[in-house]
């Protein structure tokens, strides 16, 4: 997995990808070498994982996780209505300003992802105090 990052509009912009890492590591990662390896045991971002990369990112963040875990056929076995409720929780809270599917997600996932964040503030982005920031198991500011 990678991240992705570009310049839109004035701003930067940064693609979590599906599978978690530890959100300040992450962040410090994409702004050293603009590319991360993430955990692939996890595939669905957890909102505590959410909640840290939204602490600390200084532009957009983007959330696109699977319709759920793969099972022995390769299918994603999550519904639309499942999975848009956890990124309506992670809308509300707050914490992410685009959001959408990967992995698994149909048409009609989208549809119901777009129905229940319909109407909800995207996420004020931080502005961070200026610090070295480096990655490692742990973050490291100073």
């Amino acid at each position: 997995m990678l991240l992705e990052l570009a310049v839109e509009g004035g701003g930067l912009y940064a693609f979590i990808p599906d599978a978690t890492m530890v959100g300040t590591v992450f962040v410090n990662t994409a702004a050293n070498c603009l590319a991360a390896a993430a955990r692939d045991v996890q595939l669905l971002i957890e909102q505590l994982d959410v909640e840290e990369i939204s602490n600390v990112a200084e532009c957009l963040v983007s959330a696109h996780p699977n319709a759920g875990l793969p099972n022995e056929f390769g299918e994603y076995d999550m519904e639309g209505p499942e999975m848009a409720e956890h990124i309506k929780e992670w809308a509300e809270s707050g914490l992410v300003n685009i959001v959408g599917g990967c992995c698994g997600s149909t048409p009609d996932h989208i549809r119901d992802i777009a129905n229940v964040v319909a109407g909800v503030a995207p996420r004020e982005i931080v502005k961070l105090e200026p610090k070295m920031r480096l990655s490692g198991l742990e973050p490291f500011v100073h």
